[in-house]
């Protein structure tokens, strides 16, 4: 089969494409994988839809063009799980388009071919959360775009100033899809430095143009008077390592096991049998300086899910494709792609569909977004959700900017704050939510704090929950 997609031959994409439909589509027909991630960007969509503003009247972590997506999406979709699908496999095929040009514009393999857009697709397709309309996926496109105009620079050795502004600019873009991206300006820094050894004002260009988008966001943000807003929800996450873990580690781990195995075959088997030419060579030592911060961009990750590993693709595919093209004969190359292709089915459809033995390894409970246990109280409802449980939100409305719990529970758990209290009075007051499911037991302590509030919410027999009474 990866025969087939050596010719030099741009029909070759549409293969592609078929492959990625047909490793997706299984996922796609089924109305019961919805992920806890996919969930949160439609609500947050929704809230935005109908005219609220990002870290003022919505509480939310995500990154501002990533949320701005997801307003657009739900404007014209609603709560459509296969539309966010569909425009993540668009958005996928696109990429392999665009990492398939870079390899070929760039000469990276001794032969024009597109089997590095083959294995990116087939890296793309590893886990079901893959195929979700993630902040690291739309943020990917353009760290792609900066990476292609980064190989062209060291190729030619170009220090054209427009060129390092758009190497900038494109990650600055990045930057705006989802945070931690920020951390391959120092690995485009470092490329910089050690392949072109540009003087410090082409240095300075590439940081301008990064810096250029935040600037703009921090004046839109000025604007309005809420820059506080936006540090507290977008850096500050990021800034104090808080992580939320949607699968275990070791559940992780396994997911990327066999790319993680034909990776590590891959470097071991260039460093013995490839001969590459000057600049191919600085190709993999770029990219390994690439991977190397994937994996810092790691620790600054918020939220762990199989997904998350998509910062690992790029530099992943690149020297697994090196490998596959490396092989001679065709039997063992063949056999060798099977074997990936067949070890990625089995660990993604295998363990959602239970046709694997991965399936008893792998949890992927805790990624899903289940019944919640108020669905008959809140069905319908203006409610409030403090804690972690977004699913009561499946039936019901949200209406208060406390969106996302782990910012929210900075005001509700530190009521000596005269800010907090009058925060937490004017938007009750103000939004009515007509149930309030307080998770983390909070609420008692605002409600001594506030005793106007006492009149308002009723406090049901189940011990949690709160209705409005007027």
């Amino acid at each position: 089969m990866i025969s087939y997609f050596r010719l030099n031959d741009p029909y070759r994409l549409i293969g592609i494409f078929i492959v990625l439909v047909l490793l997706r589509l299984p996922v796609l027909l089924s109305d019961d994988m919805l992920t806890l991630p996919e969930f949160s960007a439609m609500l947050l969509g929704e809230r935005m839809a109908e005219g609220s503003m990002l870290y003022m009247d919505v509480w939310e972590s995500t990154a501002p063009l990533s949320a701005w997506v997801y307003m657009v999406m739900t404007y014209m979709f609603g709560r459509s799980q296969v539309a966010f699908q569909l425009v993540a496999l668009i958005v996928v095929a696109y990429q392999s388009y665009l990492f398939n040009r870079m390899m070929i514009s760039v000469k990276a393999y001794k032969e024009n071919t597109y089997v590095p857009g083959l294995v990116y697709a087939l890296l793309m397709s590893l886990f079901f959360d893959f195929y979700s309309l993630s902040p690291l996926l739309l943020s990917t496109t353009f760290l792609l775009m900066s990476l292609h105009k980064l190989f062209v620079n060291v190729e030619l050795r170009d220090k054209k100033d427009d060129g390092m502004l758009s190497i900038g600019l494109y990650l600055g873009i990045a930057v705006l899809f989802y945070l931690p991206s920020l951390v391959y300006g120092i690995a485009t820094l470092l490329i910089l430095s050690i392949f072109l050894g540009a003087s410090l004002r082409y240095y300075l260009l590439m940081v301008y143009g990064l810096l250029i988008p935040l600037l703009f966001l921090g004046c839109y943000y000025f604007y309005y008077g809420a820059l506080g807003n936006l540090y507290s929800c977008y850096f500050l996450p990021v800034l104090t390592f808080h992580k939320d873990y949607l699968m275990e580690l070791r559940s992780l781990a396994l997911v990327y096991a066999s790319p993680i195995v034909f990776l590590a075959i891959a470097i071991l088997r260039m460093n013995q049998k490839l001969r590459l030419t000057n600049f191919q060579s600085r190709l993999v030592q770029a990219m390994l300086v690439w991977l190397f911060f994937s994996l810092v961009a790691l620790l600054f990750v918020t939220e762990f899910s199989p997904s998350v590993t998509i910062l690992l693709v790029p530099s992943t595919a690149f020297f697994i494709a090196h490998y596959f093209l490396l092989l001679r004969k065709l039997w063992i190359r063949e056999l060798s792609f099977v074997t990936m292709t067949t070890l990625i089915v089995f660990v993604n459809l295998g363990t959602v569909f239970g046709f694997s033995p991965t399936k008893d390894w792998i949890d992927f409970e805790g990624l899903l977004v289940r019944e919640s246990p108020w669905s008959a109280v809140s069905r319908d409802k203006k409610i409030l959700v403090l804690g972690n449980s977004q699913e009561a939100y499946q039936d019901s409305q949200s209406v208060t900017p406390y969106l996302d719990w782990y910012l929210s529970s900075q005001v509700f758990t530190q009521l000596g704050y005269y800010d907090n209290l009058t925060h937490i009075y004017i938007h009750l007051m103000e939004s009515r939510p007509e149930l309030i499911i307080d998770e983390s037991g909070v609420m008692p302590a605002v409600l001594h704090k506030m005793p106007q509030l006492m009149n308002r919410y009723k406090k049901n027999g189940d011990g949690i929950t709160y209705s409005l009474t007027d």
